[in-house]
C-alpha cells in the first residue's frame, strides 16, 4: 500500500491518503512516498485513474579528496552532505562510483554511512561498502544501497575509513546519484 500526500492548489489544505487509489479533483497533486512519484489530475475527473505521472529528477554529487589527508585527522571520516531542505521527504541513493587516480599499492577500506549528526555520529548505519579493487568500486543497483531505503530528512551522509589510509599522494573521487522524494 502506498501513502499519498495531497496538495490542493489554491486551497492551502493538506490531507493524507491511505489508499492505492485516492480520489482527486482537477489541479490536485498526490505524492506517492512509497514509490517516489508525483501524480497530477489534469483531466478534470475526480477519479485517480485519470492522473498523469511526473518524472523524478536524478541528482548528481561529487567529492574529491586525498584519503591519507582525511585519515591524518582526529577521525577517519569525510562529511558528504546533510539531507536537508533540498530533500524535504528524504534522499534515495541510486548509484555511486569511487576511483583513485591510479591503481594504488594499498586499496581503501571505506564505507558510505548515514547518521543523525556528524558530531558523535549518533545512530550511525552503513549504507554500502566501498572497498576498492584495482583502485575502483561502484554500485548501480538502488536496492543494494541502504537496502533501497530513503535517507530521512535531517540525517547526514559521510564516508568512513575502516582502516586508516596511510599511502601518501593519492586522490580519490566519490560520485553519488540519487533523487529527492
Amino acid at each position: 500500500m502506498s501513502l499519498y500526500h495531497d496538495i490542493r492548489i489554491g486551497s492551502g489544505t493538506a490531507a493524507n491518503y491511505a489508499s492505492d487509489n485516492p480520489t482527486m479533483t482537477l489541479g490536485e497533486l498526490a505524492l506517492d512516498t512509497t514509490n517516489a512519484r508525483v501524480k497530477v489530475d489534469s483531466a478534470g475527473s475526480t477519479s485517480y485513474t485519470a492522473a498523469k505521472e511526473l518524472a523524478t529528477t536524478v541528482r548528481y554529487h561529487a567529492w574529491s579528496f586525498d584519503p591519507k589527508a582525511i585519515c591524518d585527522g582526529d577521525v577517519n571520516r569525510l562529511f558528504l552532505m546533510t539531507v536537508g531542505a533540498q530533500y524535504p521527504l528524504g534522499f534515495v541513493a541510486t548509484a555511486w562510483k569511487l576511483s583513485f587516480e591510479v591503481d594504488p599499492t594499498t586499496e581503501v577500506d571505506l564505507d558510505l554511512k548515514r547518521a543523525d549528526a556528524f558530531i558523535g555520529v549518533a545512530n550511525s548505519a552503513v549504507m554500502d561498502v566501498l572497498d576498492t579493487t584495482a583502485g575502483v568500486s561502484s554500485e548501480s543497483t538502488p536496492g543494494n544501497i541502504n537496502a533501497g531505503a530513503t535517507v530521512a530528512n535531517g540525517k547526514i551522509m559521510y564516508l568512513e575509513f575502516g582502516t586508516a589510509y596511510t599511502e601518501a599522494n593519492h586522490q580519490c573521487i566519490f560520485e553519488l546519484w540519487g533523487y529527492a522524494l
